[in-house]
């Protein structure tokens, strides 16, 4: 079994993705299903100085397909690990946004006190 400095297993690995894509639209015009506009993947296995590596590949990628002048708005839309975080620095003019999912999860918990069931909690949010 391998351990890292704090003696903790590790014997597992994260791979990392990051899309990039210019919108989502409609898969057809009666849909309820999206896809996204003109996506490109970047993804990676990798740990500590590569992790800044990965970044700056993405934000060169960026710079040579866009006229960063011109794009009103770049969000990175994420569940808050670290490494996503590192990409906010990484990346100039990004507005961090936690994603769905995640979203739906933390407001629940936080609620979840004020009703009988997670149910009723859940209950105050709008389906998609």
């Amino acid at each position: 079994m391998r351990e890292n400095e704090n003696h903790q297993k590790n014997n597992n690995l994260i791979t990392k993705l990051v899309y990039v894509y210019e919108g989502i639209e409609n898969e057809s015009p009666k849909s309820k299903r999206h896809c996204l506009v003109n996506p490109y993947y970047f993804c990676r296995v990798n740990t500590g100085e590569d992790n800044l590596k990965f970044w700056d590949e993405i934000y060169d990628y960026i710079t040579n397909h866009y006229e960063l002048e011109t794009v009103k708005k770049i969000y990175l839309n994420a569940d808050g690990g670290g490494w996503i975080k590192a990409g906010i620095k990484r990346l100039e003019g990004v507005t961090y946004v936690l994603d769905e999912f995640h979203l739906e999860k933390y407001l629940t918990k936080l609620t979840s006190h004020m009703k009988d069931s997670r149910d009723d909690a859940a209950d105050c949010y709008p389906a998609n």
